[in-house]
């Protein structure tokens, strides 16, 4: 049987999905938001 370095397979390339779907679903929202908050809701010192 031959081997690779570049073969992938069906259970890795899953996790890989998984880990892209995850920052689009949840890292990137999340970030935008605290980037939307931090923006326009700005502490006022006297």
């Amino acid at each position: 049987m031959t081997f690779s370095l570049a073969t992938i397979t069906p259970s890795l390339s899953g996790f890989f999905w998984s880990l892209a779907l995850g920052a689009v679903i949840v890292v990137i929202p999340a970030a935008g938001l605290l980037f939307f908050l931090s923006q326009n809701d700005k502490i006022t010192r006297t």
